[in-house]
Order: C-alpha cells, then sequence, then structure tokens
C-alpha cells in the first residue's frame, strides 16, 4: 500500500531525474552547436555558450542534490527498489556536468 510519503519520494526522484536530464542537456548543446557549424565569430557564441554550460552546472547540482534527499527518505521509508533507481538515475546524470566540465575548463586553461 502506497502512502503520501512514498509518493512524495518518487515525485522527488522523478523531479531529479528532469534535473539530471535537463543538465546534461545544456552540457551538450554547445558542442553541438560548434559541430554543426553554426557559432559566428562574435563573443555572442561565447556568451550562450558559458550561459549554458553554467546552466548545466546549476542543474546538475540540483540534480545531485534532489536525489540524494530522495534516496535518504527512500531508505527511511522502506526503500522502494523503484524509486531508488530513478534517484540513483537522476543522481548519475546530475553529476556528469558537475565532473566532465570542470575537467575540460582546467584542461583549456593550460
Amino acid at each position: 500500500m502506497e502512502t503520501k510519503s512514498v509518493n512524495k519520494t518518487e515525485r522527488l526522484a522523478k523531479v531529479s531525474r528532469v534535473l539530471g536530464i535537463l543538465a546534461v542537456g545544456l552540457m551538450i548543446t554547445p558542442f553541438l552547436i560548434s559541430l554543426v557549424g553554426l557559432e559566428d565569430t562574435s563573443s555572442g557564441f561565447a556568451l550562450l555558450s558559458m550561459l549554458l554550460l553554467s546552466g548545466s552546472i546549476l542543474f546538475g547540482a540540483s540534480s545531485c542534490i534532489t536525489a540524494m534527499i530522495a534516496l535518504v527518505k527512500n531508505s527511511r521509508e522502506g526503500n522502494n527498489n523503484e524509486t531508488r533507481k530513478i534517484a540513483t538515475r537522476g543522481f548519475a546524470l546530475g553529476v556528469l556536468p558537475c565532473l566532465i566540465l570542470p575537467c575540460i575548463f582546467s584542461f583549456i586553461s593550460y
């Protein structure tokens, strides 16, 4: 029997997954634009890329935080397998931009 708190925990896990998907999408978008060749030589593309990548890190961090909250609440409420899988995917998707983008920025700065 599902309770209201389990539904809230599952909703938190789904929100973390959506935030993770947004984070990865925002991370990939500037690279796809540069591969297709739609960028121009002005600073407009640089500004757009900076905003998209900053948003990616922001959404990634919020996805990780939301997934951790959902995982803790899930373990307290009986450890539902589906909720745990959804929250774990949200955490993994959120961690990607938070790990990859600083590595890319540090590599480019040298």
